[in-house]
């Protein structure tokens, strides 16, 4: 058996259970499959459009396309790809009060 196979269509393409490793790569209006390749010369951009479902959501056991959830709701993943608290709302925010004598004008530098 050769070591690539030279195919036209894609559509449909099945993925058996191997000990070998097959990589679909594309040269120009043909397409390659060889044997042996890393998985990872192909990103998951290039195979397609993937279907609106939830099989690559991220659970507390998987990560998914994500990072793994952290079974935490009152933390968020940040614009840094972390796991953060949010900030606090306006009404958990710490309010100043300044205490003043009302019977004492105030007096400024200058005066």
């Amino acid at each position: 058996m050769p070591d690539d196979k030279e195919i036209s269509n894609l559509d449909p393409l099945e993925v058996m259970a191997s000990d070998d490793l097959f990589v679909v790569v594309s040269s120009g209006a043909t397409k390659k499959i060889e044997k042996n390749k890393a998985a990872t010369s192909i990103k998951l951009d290039d195979l397609g459009t993937p279907d609106d479902n939830t099989d690559l959501n991220a659970t507390t056991s998987k990560h998914g396309l994500l990072k793994k959830l952290d079974n935490n709701s009152s933390k968020f993943m940040n614009g840094q790809g972390s796991w953060a608290v949010p900030p606090a709302s306006a009404e958990e925010k710490v309010k100043l009060v300044f205490a003043f004598d009302a019977h004492v004008p105030p007096s400024f530098p200058g005066d």
